[in-house]
């Protein structure tokens, strides 16, 4: 027993509907237009965002970085900012310095002020240095994105923290312990 298919076109005055009027692809290119413009401004604040939280993540870790590089080689290695970047560099005595990594701040990320130990310092001067015995001078560098300030701060043992607000103006690390003796 065989089957026949056969598809008769529906009837409308007497002609077949084959397609879509103007009227019907200018309202769902309307609709499409729409949520694409709804949906935009989100996913690019999201993008910008993650890429943001990445610089922030490599910033924070360069300190660490330096410092294994430092212990690893040999020879001291600097951090310093050259202008939108954040530079790595192994240094030797009679040669030029040898770059290990540039990280980009991008484009919102400026670094406004800068300590080195208890000085301020002009930020695109501002160096600072881990020896291979892990040893190293107290730093940090105020960012201002979007009027936003962000301090990040670097301990003498090479660690890092993020500080919201503006850089504080003493970069020595206390002991609770001495806080409260001070207080009695």
């Amino acid at each position: 027993m065989r089957i026949h298919w056969s598809i008769a076109p529906v009837q409308n005055g007497g002609r077949g509907r084959r397609g879509f009027t103007f009227i019907e692809m200018v309202v769902v290119i309307l609709a499409l237009t729409l949520i694409a413009a709804l949906i935009m401004p989100n996913m690019v604040a999201i993008h910008r965002s993650r890429e943001q939280s990445d610089v922030e993540a490599s910033l924070l870790r360069a300190s660490s970085e330096a410092r294994n590089e430092a212990r690893r080689s040999q020879r001291p290695v600097t951090i310093r900012l050259e202008g939108g970047s954040l530079i790595l560099e192994r240094v030797f005595e009679a040669e030029e310095p040898q770059r290990i990594k540039r990280v980009s701040l991008g484009a919102e990320l400026r670094a406004e002020r800068a300590m080195l130990g208890e000085e301020s310092v002009d930020p695109d001067n501002w160096e600072w240095t881990v020896y291979p015995d892990g040893s190293a001078e107290a730093g940090g560098i105020e960012f201002s994105q979007r009027g936003d300030r962000k301090s990040l701060v670097i301990s003498a043992d090479g660690t890092a923290r993020w500080v919201r607000g503006a850089l504080p103006d003493t970069l020595r690390e206390r002991w609770p312990a001495g806080e409260i003796e001070q207080r009695g």
